[in-house]
């Protein structure tokens, strides 16, 4: 695996005192055991060290995509199953007759699902009436059936022992916006925006990627993870204000709205500590906005009085 890292670190520029602008592109797939061994090595907080996805999604993905998908094309579909939480059926759709008299039949080929020892868990209907020269070539359904499970049992495993790059990319948003103290700076995401306190921090880890990628077997597999210094200017004050003035405000809100509907005991204890994550955040802006966050901080010490407030109504 190829990583890339465009950027320059803003202490080798004069003048540079803002942070930085930082996005990515992400192709393949990347280790987790050698990306958590990089990250306990460098001794980061083990809060936001990455993680595996969930077995129901691991199969949700090895049965809806990866080398499987190759079978959607001859007439293969997907189907979850009713009233079943990690459970799919994989159905054979033909269209048979003509014109006016054609008609859609389907016939349920495979059902998996995820057992209680969390492993895939694989039935072939008994009632099963294909006109199998239709189907596949000749009679080898029981051929098929024995090579797609081992296909989604091994692309099963895969999607456990490694991040793709839509799990790359939440983890590293996490990362961004609740360690690095990052904020988007646009709505739909996509750009960050990293203090300058956290500038160091976040190179800490975009090295990290890059020594998993020196060691990686995949050969499809590239990162490339820009980052763009910040000259402070009014500009670039207003827009980074504007950011986070609306996450602040969005967070502050939710959470008032769940203290006014009556929460309490864990549910009380988790917003606390968010109503500190957000105080934490603000820290991290006090040297490039200063005086500008004032009317944030009240707003988030506002809201940490409302939930000590309704701990003592609750008796702790």
């Amino acid at each position: 695996m190829q990583v890339d890292v465009y950027g320059v670190d803003p202490k080798e520029i004069p003048g540079i005192e803002a942070g930085l602008v930082t996005w990515w592109t992400l192709r393949g797939a990347t280790s987790l055991s050698d990306l958590c061994n990089e990250w306990y090595h460098e001794c980061l907080d083990d809060n936001f060290k990455p993680s595996a996805v969930g077995a129901g999604t691991a199969l949700w993905k090895a049965v809806s995509g990866g080398k499987f998908s190759k079978y959607n094309e001859d007439g293969l579909i997907v189907r979850k199953l009713p009233k079943e939480r990690s459970a799919w059926a994989i159905v054979k759709e033909r269209i048979r007759g003509r014109r006016e008299d054609a008609d859609l039949t389907y016939e349920t080929l495979m059902k998996v699902w995820l057992g209680d020892n969390l492993e895939p868990v694989f039935h072939q209907p008994s009632n099963i009436q294909l006109d199998m020269a239709l189907f596949f070539d000749g009679n080898e359904y029981d051929k098929w059936f024995d090579e797609a499970s081992a296909q989604i049992e091994n692309n099963f495993h895969d999607n456990l022992d490694n991040l793709d790059s839509r799990d790359m990319s939440n983890w590293l948003i996490d990362v961004l916006q609740n360690y690095i103290a990052g904020i988007r700076l646009r709505q739909r995401g996509g750009i960050y925006y990293v203090p300058p306190d956290r500038v160091a921090l976040w190179q800490n880890i975009i090295n990290i990627i890059d020594a998993v990628g020196s060691t990686s077997k995949s050969g499809d597999t590239s990162h490339v993870i820009y980052t763009m210094p910040v000259v402070k200017s009014e500009q670039v004050t207003q827009a980074v204000l504007d950011s986070l003035s609306a996450e602040v405000n969005a967070c502050v809100e939710k959470i008032s709205e769940d203290l006014n509907a009556g929460i309490q005991n864990r549910a009380i204890t988790n917003r606390k500590g968010r109503a500190l994550a957000l105080d934490e955040k603000l820290a991290a802006y006090k040297s490039l906005l200063g005086s500008g966050l004032e009317t944030l901080e009240t707003k988030v010490e506002d809201l940490r009085a409302s939930i000590t407030e309704l701990e003592l109504m609750n008796g702790y």
